[in-house]
């Protein structure tokens, strides 16, 4: 009765409480000022009021072709049309205050793992289409091509299953047994890194190695396998662009700062949160950089020439022919963002559940 009720509530709000761009919203409450968001250069298109319960808060957003997934505090998933805010479907996860592992998106599925528990959705209805307690506790989000799923195990080891039944088909381990931290996967190939800086690519279906790359220190995730490269951050202060194919490097470049967390790949840049000393904007072909912006720490979207970027509660614009920042903007209230690499569309939410989607204004 009680997730009955609560989807139900959810279309109520979605028909009264989404409103597109229009005069509406200056009569409802806001995560970011109207007068604050057109002085950074960005509209308002949408905005959603989540029906969150006392003391529920959002916890993470994902971006994935046409939606917009928010996981809320109490496990619970909202997808949203991210184009006009249009509520899609709820799922609840259940299992309260076990910690959900990444959600991730292929082809009609939404996945996640709570717990030891892997859960697939059905993208277009919400529905649990299978719910799965795995022989392996895990410490990343997981991963999957056509054919397996894949997790870092709590073991050390990374586990691949088949898709079709969840039976594991091979584990494996970094031959000097460092643990392993995360992963990239296409239909070729599976690549984990580990706490000793090894980035080890194995055959997709079995435990033979393809290759491997050796950093000097821990690789952090998330990676990044796009087309025929590889993205890796390391603790050894450098981002790594590898050769997918067999591991050659193609640069290196030399953040000056301890990396915590993996890169943004974009179709010209490369985003790298700097940790404490900022983010850094890196030619995707060359490894140059363009700029660092020591007042943010994470990608939102790019528009042309520009970039959007936050941290410490400012949401900073940089150009990226001349390097410069053109301005910035208090968004102190704001408590959670997404990085969109598919357009210019830019995901913000507030402590109280509101989902807010802006756009850079249109030139006259």
């Amino acid at each position: 009765m009680g997730k009955v009720m609560r989807v139900f509530f959810v279309l109520l709000v979605t028909v009264f409480f989404v409103f597109p761009l229009s005069g509406v919203e200056k009569a409802i409450s806001r995560v970011v000022s109207d007068e604050t968001t057109k002085g950074a250069g960005l509209e308002l298109v949408w905005q959603n009021q989540l029906p969150l319960k006392d003391g529920e808060k959002i916890s993470q957003m994902f971006v994935e072709s046409d939606r917009i997934y928010v996981m809320t505090t109490r496990n619970y998933l909202i997808s949203l049309n991210r184009n006009d805010g249009a509520f899609i479907f709820g799922a609840d996860m259940g299992m309260r205050g076990v910690t959900i592992y990444g959600m991730d998106r292929y082809k009609d599925i939404v996945f996640v793992m709570v717990g030891s528990q892997l859960l697939e959705i059905d993208n277009q209805s919400g529905k649990i289409r299978r719910n799965k307690t795995l022989p392996a506790a895990v410490i990343c989000e997981p991963l999957r091509n056509e054919r397996f799923y894949y997790l870092c195990g709590a073991d050390e080891r990374i586990h691949a299953f088949d898709a079709t039944d969840l039976v594991q088909v091979f584990e494996a381990a970094a031959f000097n047994d460092s643990a392993a931290v995360g992963l990239a996967v296409d239909d070729e190939q599976v690549v984990f890194g580990t706490k000793a800086g090894n980035i080890i690519s194995l055959e997709a279906d079995k435990s033979k190695l393809r290759w491997q790359f050796d950093a000097m220190k821990g690789i952090v995730r998330p990676m990044v396998m796009e087309g025929n490269n590889l993205y890796a951050a390391s603790r050894d202060t450098n981002l790594y662009k590898l050769s997918a194919k067999d591991g050659a490097l193609v640069w290196k470049f030399p953040a000056e700062a301890i990396l915590d967390e993996g890169p943004v790949v974009t179709d010209k840049i490369v985003y790298q949160p700097l940790g404490e000393r900022g983010i850094a904007a890196i030619d995707k072909e060359s490894g140059k950089p363009i700029w660092k912006s020591s007042e943010s720490r994470w990608f939102l979207a790019a528009a042309g020439e520009k970039s959007y970027v936050f941290g410490n509660g400012k949401l900073v614009v940089m150009n990226n022919k001349s390097g410069n920042k053109e301005c910035a903007a208090d968004f102190a209230d704001v408590k959670n963002i997404t990085s969109n690499t598919q357009d210019a569309l830019i995901y913000i939410a507030g402590d109280c559940g509101r989902v807010e989607c802006l756009r850079p204004l249109k030139r006259k």
